[in-house]
């Protein structure tokens, strides 16, 4: 069994309630850890939450979610 992060940025809810549902799918067949990304992680331009950082860094697989604005992703 393989260890999944899912990151997030929801500024609405909606992508948040989106992984939440992929948690939940995958927790199934894997261990999921959820880290959501909020303004707060990001200093002087750099994203500087560390838990997030080393979820993912011993991540099999990572699932990154974002609202799209003008047909990209959030910064």
């Amino acid at each position: 069994m393989g260890k999944i992060a899912i990151n997030d940025y929801s500024a609405s809810g909606t992508t948040a309630t989106l992984a939440e549902a992929m948690r939940e799918a995958a927790a199934e067949v894997a261990t999921v850890e959820c880290c959501r990304i909020v303004g707060d992680g990001i200093v002087s331009g750099r994203f500087e939450n560390y838990r997030t950082l080393t979820v993912a860094d011993a991540a099999d697989d990572l699932i990154f979610g974002s609202p799209t604005y003008m047909g990209g992703p959030a910064a």
